[in-house]
């Protein structure tokens, strides 16, 4: 009793020295209205850490009031680390989120806050702010009416009331409805694009001066109305009055199409058969033509029949070639006044490039629309990006998909590609993966290998069709054979899984390299890791550098948590702990579950870091968040073990069960071991057997062993030796040292197998090898005895010693039994110190040894000692009767 009360005076002091600092900061931390709220809260981490959830929510709370999101963020996720099942943690770090614009991040925060604390009114204003700021304002309502009902205090209601205000202030009008028009089959110029009809002041003018045969008449009109109804005209019988020297000559009659003025104009520009000139582009196209006969020729044609749209568009060309930009650029315009398509295309381009002139992509966007409108392809792919990209226009998901459809269902490829992305990622349409696989097959049997790709992924994963591993193989192999980067990484994947095809390291290498050399990341990485298991290529260390090196550098997670993994192994590499560290974070930051939980193991162990607990629960709790079944362990260990947070076997338990919900061996052990104690959990053997069982039947040597001991005592089983020393044998195999000693233990004593003194000896110096106590006590023992092998007490003495400096009460007992009964190392008062050391750690074979075993020095020091410690205060006389064995027995509490 004595010293659990020294313990607990210690404990107490502690607590107390811990709690007093505090109480002077806690206020100023909790004062919503306190500006230096956050230093406060920081002061309370050093001197309560005990607390540290709490002070890093009020600090994160102080960030957040002060403006700094981000901190805020960094604060409320240690916060929610320590103390998973704080409401108003969570309902805090929504704000938080909803201040940095992750919407759906703040979204679920706000429900985990009210699930987990639904009588704190502030986590129902926390769900009521979320909701307003995503439109849900039925649900904001909901959640100010219940924040009201649960408000504590007038000072709380107004809080409440206050809040509802603020938000019913600032919420926006709803937009106006636009509607979208639908492609009309065969379509008239877009009017809209028009400009505004001439005054009857600008038609007199005109009427004035369109004949006249001076040129400067015309320039006084142009002079008046740059931009007016008439201005193209104007330019074109400007720019004739100018080369011809003001003649006009008489407009001809007939069709245009059998004008052999016409024709020249055509042949020279290639107008009528373009099928030599690019495709697209006016001013490309203009830098085939010979400019000045080109004017001549077309110049005459446009004479002849002024309202040709080709022939002005024609000309146009040739005057770009020239370097006329004006006058082409009238020429253009006045083409695509008559319905010219090409001319309406090629404006576009000129607008959104420059030309030779600044750009304009609202006017670009306005003519592209134009010319798709009367059908252009081209025009309706360029149209449908600038309204997706928002590009000269508002961003308008209907009106880009309106173009893509048109553009696809016409047969243009890429647009068959871009409908099959709309539909698969429900960009303005909802989701619909068959819609999906129609769009990217129609593309794919054209040819394009990024279409194929996506085929196969879709067939991969069962998305729109039934999941087939062969077609995903197929379509991945059309698109890698085609130069596709990420079809060869994926076809790679295949081969090395045998995914729809037979497994084949040796292809899966090749498809990686193929992968690796265009630069895919995940091909290098992939490829790394086979060099790294001599897989389908000879085993290489260093190659498996160097590929993850390339991959990690494009910022590929996994490699870079690959890259770690070397770096602390020293594979490959000089080993640096420093160096690993580094690369994990980088993982880490990016999200890699593994990587925060490798970086939590480094702080855990102050490898490359300075040791840090609460750093590693912060890192293993971010892995943990994201389901990551060997962070969830890590912290169920830290949590069992009281590091870096409160010490909680049922937080453990929690966490534990996570993990064996996912497969993971180690959880499963350690979920058993608390049903086994019942720490945490109803005490159950039958639970901690079938949890112990989960993952021996996975492997895991530590499960096997313990599966074998409750095999051993029949617990939450029957008993059965014999079935104990078959997990025993597969642990021990493993090199378990612990199974190595029970097993040699079963060899020892005949039970389970028959008894073989050689085998337990053998088994017992395995497990000592690897610093077992009790297999150093009893390969000692077996020395010491000449079991199993020749007596050799100074190799048993060795071993006993060694056991013994771990605390082993067996190896006291062993050594007293040495120094008591070998001449060559009699003591008796290291015998005696010996069997008193076993006494006091519970070891009751000296209170059990009849009187007449005892050696007569090694009883009398052995009284002496027991009442020198207080238990004894008989005759030191070396007789060991009743009074010694109840000192004995006292001692050892047996």
């Amino acid at each position: 009793m004595k010293p659990f009360l020294v313990r607990l005076f210690v404990a107490v002091t502690i607590v107390a020295a811990a709690v007093h600092p505090a109480l002077s900061d806690e206020a100023a931390c909790r004062d919503t209205d306190n500006a230096d709220a956050a230093a406060a809260c920081s002061a309370l981490l050093n001197d309560a850490p005990g607390r540290a959830a709490e002070w890093y929510a009020l600090r994160g709370a102080a960030l957040l009031r002060a403006g700094d999101a981000g901190a805020a963020r960094a604060d409320l996720d240690r916060a929610i680390g320590l103390d998973p099942v704080s409401g108003r943690a969570y309902g805090i770090r929504a704000r938080a989120l909803l201040a940095m614009g992750d919407m759906s991040g703040a979204e679920a925060d706000a429900g985990f806050a009210v699930a987990l604390a639904p009588e704190d009114y502030q986590v129902y204003l926390a769900h009521a702010a979320v909701m307003q700021a995503i439109g849900a304002t039925e649900a904001a309502a909901r959640s100010f009416e219940q924040a009201a009902s649960l408000a504590p205090d007038a000072a709380a209601r107004a809080e409440v009331a206050r809040a509802q205000l603020g938000d019913a202030a600032a919420d926006p009008a709803e937009p106006d409805q636009v509607e979208t028009v639908q492609p009309d089959p065969d379509p008239a110029p877009d009017r809209a694009s028009d400009p505004a009809p001439a005054s009857g002041q600008e038609v007199a003018f005109w009427q004035s001066v369109k004949d006249s045969t001076h040129p400067e008449e015309l320039q006084s009109y142009l002079d008046a109305y740059p931009d007016g109804t008439f201005a193209a005209l104007a330019r074109i019988r400007l720019n004739r009055l100018r080369t011809t020297g003001g003649t006009f000559g008489d407009v001809a009659s007939g069709d245009p199409e059998t004008s052999d003025l016409v024709r020249a104009c055509d042949q020279i520009t290639q107008e009528a058969d373009d099928a030599d000139a690019p495709e697209h582009i006016a001013w490309d196209l203009a830098g085939k033509l010979a400019a000045a006969p080109a004017i001549s020729r077309c110049q005459a044609a446009v004479d002849a029949y002024p309202r040709h749209a080709r022939s002005i568009y024609n000309l146009g060309r040739a005057q770009h070639r020239a370097g006329n930009i004006d006058e082409a650029t009238a020429s253009y315009k006045a083409a695509a006044d008559g319905g010219h398509v090409r001319a309406l295309r090629d404006l576009g381009f000129f607008h959104s490039t420059g030309g030779q002139g600044p750009t304009d992509p609202e006017m670009a966007v306005r003519y592209f629309v134009r010319a798709a409108i009367a059908g252009d392809l081209i025009s309706q792919l360029e149209a449908a990006k600038r309204y997706r990209d928002a590009e000269g226009v508002d961003e308008d998901v209907d009106q880009s998909n309106r173009w893509y459809r048109a553009a696809a269902e016409a047969g243009d490829v890429l647009a068959q590609l871009e409908m099959g992305l709309i539909h698969m990622n429900g960009r303005g349409v909802a989701t619909n993966d068959a819609e999906a696989v129609h769009w990217f097959s129609r593309a794919a049997e054209a040819g394009n290998a990024r279409a194929a790709v996506n085929l196969g992924w879709l067939y991969e994963t069962g998305r729109g069709v039934a999941a087939n591993d062969v077609e995903a193989a197929r379509w991945y192999r059309f698109a890698a054979e085609r130069g596709d980067a990420t079809a060869a990484g994926n076809l790679g994947w295949f081969y090395e899984k045998g995914l729809g095809v037979a497994q084949d390291y040796v292809q899966a290498a090749s498809w990686y390299r193929r992968a690796a050399d265009l630069g895919l990341a995940r091909g290098q990485n992939n490829l790394g890791w086979l060099y790294l298991k001599g897989l389908g290529v000879a085993q290489d260390d260093t190659a498996a550098v160097l590929w993850m090196q390339k991959a990690a550098d494009q910022g590929y997670a996994s490699a870079q948590l690959n890259l770690g993994w070397m770096y602390e192994r020293g594979r490959g590499l000089v080993q640096s702990d420093e160096q690993a560290v580094a690369w994990y974070r980088r993982a880490a930051d990016q999200g890699n579950a593994q990587a925060e939980s490798n970086l939590g193991w480094m702080y855990e162990n102050g490898r490359g870091v300075v040791q840090s607990d609460a750093e590693a629960v912060f890192w293993y709790s971010k892995a943990a968040a994201r389901g990551l079944a060997s962070g969830q362990t890590n912290m169920g260990w830290m949590a069992e073990k009281g590091r870096g947070m409160a010490q909680s076997y049922s937080v453990a338990a929690d966490w534990y069960r996570k993990a064996a919900d996912q497969g993971h061996a180690r959880a499963q052990t350690n979920l058993g071991w608390l049903y086994e104690k019942g720490y945490g959990v109803a005490q159950d053997d039958f639970e901690a057997v079938r949890w112990y069982r989960a993952a021996a039947e996975q492997g895991l040597a530590r499960a096997q062993n313990n599966l074998g001991w409750m095999y051993e005592v029949g617990r939450g089983v029957a008993k059965d030796k014999a079935e104990a020393v078959i997990w025993y044998r597969s642990a021990a195999d493993q090199g378990d040292e612990q199974a190595q000693s029970n097993l040699a233990y079963m060899y020892d004593h005949g039970q389970g197998v028959a008894e073989d003194d050689a085998r337990a000896l053998a088994l017992y110096l395995k497990a000592a090898d690897q610093g077992h106590a009790r297999g150093q006590a009893e390969a000692g023992r077996m020395y010491l005895l000449g079991d199993g092998a020749s007596k050799d007490v100074a190799r048993a003495l060795q071993l006993i010693q060694q056991s013994a400096r771990q605390d082993h009460g067996p190896a006291f007992t062993y050594l007293g039994y040495l120094y008591e009964n070998e001449a060559a190392y009699y003591s008796a008062e290291r015998a005696a110190d010996a069997y008193f050391r076993s006494l006091s750690l519970g070891e009751d074979f000296a209170a059990d040894r009849r009187g007449s075993a005892w050696d007569r020095g090694v009883a009398q020091e052995m009284q002496r000692l027991l009442k020198r410690e207080g238990y004894y205060n008989g005759s030191i006389d070396g007789v060991i009767g009743r009074g010694t064995i109840s000192a004995m027995r006292a001692l050892c509490r047996c």
